[in-house]
């Protein structure tokens, strides 16, 4: 990947200005549904994104995604697995403070290099070009809803460039700590972060440094998930109560051995032990380069070709957790069909009992 700011572009949220909540991708790439897809449309990164490497499969669009629904404008939010520091990138971007920790000084290093480089002239350039991408999207809309929308991000973009013209904009005023640190004991105060959003170890299947703590060298998959436990323990302990923690992770398929280590599962488990209510899951499906072939020998395992997003929410102790939905709301014609099919079920029940 080149060294170079700006080389690759890509939209990602919009705000309303009167709510403060994301206008966003969610409005236009169907994100509200539980398994997104933005396609192999656009770029994998977008200005200060493309510095540097870094081993990771979330692509920048999609972090830019549950930053913008999952925090608010001027909360903090905590990665305390930050490798590069894409979610520190996007927090800066969208006016968010972040703290975020790893232990491996190489992916400090490079977050510390990213957020340097994204200073008031390349968040101006970057939404300049934001900007010119969406004025492009609005004039290939095809209906009035796409036409609706765009202008909603036309409008936002625009004014968040007056706003960056203002040396004393709120988006010059964000804090942003990268520090080297366990996951594991995190150093912070109880229920002093408004969020958490991190991208944790895969067990073993991505080996993020030669470090002898780094919990992605842990071999032994029992080992790994009581490591685990206690970074998620602290987690809990330092997200504040009515708040959200969003954690992608993808299970591991062992072709070999013929099994996967289902580590979703397992961080659901262990957040709900923890107190966790698990809010929401979404599947992001990502497009791999190259060739695809199967894992093992027949009847073989898939390959891989998506990353679980599990969202959890920390209770405030005050909500009806155990309240259910309201009875569905069927229209005139599935009633009329469900009517139609119970009646025929009574006529072949009778039939049967009379012969």
């Amino acid at each position: 990947m080149a060294d170079k700011i700006g080389q690759e572009v890509i939209i990602t949220t919009t705000t309303n200005k009167r709510t403060g909540r994301p206008y966003g991708p969610a409005l236009s790439s169907g994100t509200y549904k539980s398994v997104w897809d933005f396609g192999r449309a656009g770029r994998a990164n977008y200005s200060v994104h493309g510095l540097g490497e870094y081993p990771s499969k979330i692509r920048p669009i999609v972090v830019a995604e549950v930053v913008n629904r999952f925090s608010e404008k001027g909360k903090t939010i905590l990665d305390p697995f930050c490798g590069g520091g894409t979610v520190a990138i996007e927090a800066k971007l969208q006016g968010r403070n972040s703290i975020n920790f790893d232990i491996s000084p190489f992916a400090v290093s490079l977050a510390r290099r990213r957020l340097e480089a994204l200073d008031a002239n390349e968040m101006k350039r970057v939404t300049r070009e934001f900007l010119e991408e969406t004025r492009h999207a609005y004039a290939e809309a095809k209906t009035r809803f796409q036409r609706l929308q765009k202008s909603k991000q036309l409008a936002f973009y625009e004014e968040k460039l007056r706003e960056l013209e203002d040396e004393h904009s709120d988006y010059y005023k964000t804090l942003h700590t990268v520090e080297v640190r366990d996951a594991r004991e995190l150093g912070l105060p109880d229920e002093s972060v408004d969020a958490v959003i991190t991208d944790i170890p895969y067990a073993s299947m991505i080996r993020y440094s030669d470090l002898e703590d780094d919990l992605s060298n842990i071999e032994d998959y029992r080992a790994f998930l009581n490591e685990l436990s206690k970074a998620l323990s602290e987690i809990w302990r330092v997200l504040k109560k009515g708040k959200y923690c969003v954690v992608f992770v993808a299970d591991y398929r062992i072709g070999a051995a013929r099994r996967i280590l289902p580590v979703h599962a397992d961080v659901i488990s262990i957040m709900q032990r923890l107190g966790f209510e698990l809010f929401d899951i979404y599947i992001w499906r990502y497009y791999r380069s190259g060739g695809f072939r199967p894992f093992g020998k027949a009847p073989y395992q898939a390959m891989n070709v998506h990353i679980y997003i599990l969202a959890f929410y920390k209770s405030t102790g005050s909500e009806q957790t155990q309240k259910s939905n309201r009875p569905p709301r069927y229209r005139p014609r599935l009633i009329e069909k469900m009517e139609r099919t119970r009646k025929a079920k009574m006529s072949t029940d009778l039939l049967t009992y009379i012969f």
